[in-house]
């Protein structure tokens, strides 16, 4: 009797169950990780609750900024870096990538291309506005008061684009997708990227994050390092933040004019580095799946465990607090 077709059916089931135990593995660490990032969050603040260090934090800046570094290091950074070496120890992959890119030209090629990535975030969160105020919803961000002085604004971009990106980069490009590529590139950068965007919380940032979350993705994927993702992360939330210091500053058509050339500087960068980089990328390419599981059983097998379901319903209760009827 022949039994090759059993064997390899078994086989086959043998390594579908195989591939879905180490997505979920790393699901579940992810989810922890989500539940661990609004846990400490409410640690940290607790002091803050304090009468007089409350009034400190909403009078003062440089207090609150700091506080904000804190936060972002425990976490983001402390629990996501837990969680790598932990992945590292199960699967062998390394999470934190600062080695130099593989091909400097590509890189910097991609950088620009991230940076239309981000301008084009920009566009598809105003377009979501725009459609959810039809249907007569306003979706918003969690207050910020602008801070005013050269060292308030100075510790403010520390913390937005130094901190934050170098936390964030480590957590989704780092410990979330790269256990994840061995199950296919494309499938890593989506699914980080979703993770990505539900940590902010908000739906006006969470779709941005996913969009540049697909362009870092695949930044980090091509260039074989984190630096190129957090140098995008870094000049993108520079931008922001000096874009916010401008619109108190300038005149309101002085503003949205140079405001406007900076996005309309970024998207022919975009174009034409996109253009280069096709011309010069040569043999890198994502990699494809070699798995036997589909890309359904592979989604369903990261989200659909108690940890990542906690974790999105926190974040969900929590995003829906930044959407009022209007």
């Amino acid at each position: 009797m022949d039994n090759s077709v059993y064997n390899y059916t078994a086989n086959q089931f043998a390594r579908i169950q195989e591939e879905k135990k180490g997505i979920r593995l790393i699901g579940k660490a992810s989810g922890i990780c989500v539940i661990a990032f609004v846990v400490i969050q409410y640690i940290v603040t607790v002091p803050i609750l304090i009468p007089f260090l409350l009034s400190l934090y909403k009078s003062d800046t440089v207090f609150r900024d700091s506080v904000s570094i804190i936060i972002s290091l425990l976490s983001v950074l402390v629990p996501f870096v837990a969680a790598g070496f932990y992945l590292k120890k199960r699967t062998g992959i390394e999470f934190a990538l600062f080695s130099k890119p593989g091909n400097s030209v590509t890189a910097l090629l991609l950088i620009f291309v991230g940076l239309f990535f981000c301008v084009a975030g920009d566009y598809i969160t105003s377009w979501l506005s725009a459609l959810v105020r039809i249907f007569g919803f306003e979706l918003t961000t969690p207050d910020e008061t602008v801070a005013t002085g050269f060292f308030p604004r100075l510790v403010y971009v520390i913390y937005v684009a130094f901190t934050a990106p170098l936390c964030e980069e480590i957590a989704i490009r780092g410990v979330v997708l790269q256990p994840l590529r061995r199950y296919g590139d494309v499938f890593a950068i989506v699914v980080s990227s979703v993770v990505f965007g539900v940590l902010h919380g908000n739906l006006v940032q969470a779709p941005f994050a996913f969009v540049v979350g697909i362009g870092l993705g695949y930044t980090a994927c091509i260039t074989g390092s984190l630096w190129p993702c957090i140098i995008i992360h870094s000049i993108n939330n520079l931008i922001a933040a000096l874009s916010l210091f401008a619109s108190e500053d300038l005149a309101p058509e002085v503003f949205l004019s140079r405001y406007n050339m900076v996005q309309y500087t970024l998207i022919v960068l975009g174009v034409l580095s996109a253009i280069g980089f096709v011309f010069v990328k040569g043999r890198e390419h994502l990699g494809k799946s070699q798995t036997y599981s589909g890309t359904g059983a592979k989604t369903a097998a990261f989200f659909l465990n108690v940890p990542m379901i906690i974790a999105l319903l926190l974040m969900a209760f929590f995003t829906a607090q930044y959407v009022h009827k209007i």
